[in-house]
């Protein structure tokens, strides 16, 4: 083989017909022909330095794990060689099933895992080597459920098949001191109160015994102390749930009534309401009728919608303009004591029955069974003493208005058939 012709100014090698020098040129490193870029296997930057092929770094998915970079980066990235030469995922990750080798956001390899084994967990956070930390009774649902906090459940890490691991208990004894004085139900440990182990374990509380709410194990009795312990239809009364009813619908022992709506009770809506006009009348005289636009099932006195309160106190009856209304029968003098029943002028209502004043003998009807007021009623002088009225129908006369009726044919005077003066003979008695 002849030797290369050496010109030093234009190289120190001519190969292919072109100057060049070997110790740095990538195409005829170190001899012509010597191709950096075909004999560096998966690189970035194929280079010659010192006569020997090189790069500057392994092109991506590949690892140089033969130590000679003149043969660049031969290795592929698997599972056996995850980010690094040797790196075997298999052994890496701990605990877990489908290790595989895995991408990160930065575009770099590092192990990773399926699942953890049934008894690991990866309380560290990092998947590359995998679930770190057997399952115990302070790491038992996952990290950091810890078994012996008070209301964990029960102290012992258990596997209860389709829910999973969970704190919990075999017995009784397997509680400590959790939740004053535990019972072991249901693999957990419970206070003694829960309601669906009121007292004993599977003693369910409910509507059907009494309330959703245990009041006392010892005793395994059921109740309630609000209605959200009942079922619906039912009051919370004695700590027993009780169905709404007509007697007591819209609280314990209060009864429906016209003023509440009506004398029915819906135990779902909880309401009372009405059927008829006739049951929304307490009173004889009321006009209040079932119905109205507002509530078509509830008692109502007129446009406004709302029942009256009953009783003497209030009662539907017509005012002024004949429009219904809510009226005090005890102090009405228009609707006293009954609707339409009004006192004659001046006279007050007073507990249900018209009162006149003694201070100037007002409020008594001039001409009348009574026009003198004696304490608080109306009365004729010529009658008991002067304490009490003529009978309904009947005048009081005082023998100054002429006519025979009076005493051997005198003037009108006692109670009188008809009216002062116009009485005959023996029409009017003086008591």
């Amino acid at each position: 083989m002849k030797k290369p012709i050496r010109h030093p100014a234009a190289g120190d090698a001519c190969c292919g017909g072109a100057c060049t020098r070997l110790e740095d040129d990538p195409g005829h490193c170190g001899a012509c022909g010597q191709d950096c870029g075909r004999r560096l296997l998966h690189v970035t930057a194929p280079a010659c330095a010192a006569g020997a092929c090189d790069y500057a770094a392994c092109a991506e998915g590949f690892l140089d794990c033969d130590g000679d970079r003149t043969n660049g980066c031969e290795t592929p990235i698997t599972d056996a060689d995850c980010g690094a030469c040797g790196r075997a995922c298999a052994a890496q990750v701990q605990a877990a099933t489908g290790a595989h080798c895995a991408f990160l956001p930065d575009g770099a390899r590092a192990c990773a895992y399926a699942a953890c084994e049934l008894e690991a967990l990866d309380c560290d956070g990092d998947p590359a080597n995998g679930c770190e930390r057997p399952r115990s009774g302070r790491d038992c649902a996952g990290c950091g459920d810890d078994c012996r906090a008070p209301d964990s459940g029960g102290a012992e890490c258990m596997h209860f098949g389709g829910q999973g691991f969970r704190c919990g208990c075999l017995s009784t004894g397997d509680c400590g001191l959790q939740l004053g004085a535990p019972q072991c139900c249901a693999g957990r440990c419970l206070p003694p109160d829960d309601p669906m182990h009121c007292g004993g374990c599977g003693q369910a509380c409910g509507p059907a015994q009494g309330g959703r709410r245990c009041l006392d194990p010892a005793a395994g009795r059921c109740g309630c102390r609000d209605e959200g312990d009942c079922g619906p239809g039912e009051l919370c009364c004695d700590e027993r749930c009780t169905p709404r009813a007509d007697d007591q619908c819209l609280a314990c022992g209060e009864a429906c009534a016209p003023a509440a709506g009506g004398p029915r009770c819906d135990p779902l809506a909880p309401a009372c309401e009405c059927l008829t006009d006739g049951e929304c009348r307490d009173l004889p005289g009321g006009r209040q009728t079932c119905g109205a636009l507002v509530d078509p099932h509830a008692c109502t006195c007129g446009l406004l919608g709302r029942a009256c309160a009953g009783g003497p106190e209030s009662q539907c009856c017509p005012g002024l303009t004949g429009a219904l209304g809510c009226v005090n029968l005890l102090d009405d003098p228009r609707n006293c004591g009954a609707c339409g029943q009004e006192c004659a002028p001046g006279m007050a209502c007073v507990g249900g029955s018209c009162r006149c004043s003694a201070l100037g003998e007002v409020g008594c009807p001039a001409d009348g069974p009574a026009p003198h007021c004696r304490g608080s009623a109306c009365a004729c002088p010529a009658r008991g003493d002067g304490a009490l009225a003529c009978e309904p129908g009947w005048t009081c006369c005082d023998g100054g208005q002429g006519g025979q009726g009076g005493p051997g044919g005198g003037p009108d005077e006692g109670c009188c058939e008809r009216p002062c003066g116009e009485n005959g003979v023996g029409e009017c008695a003086p008591t």
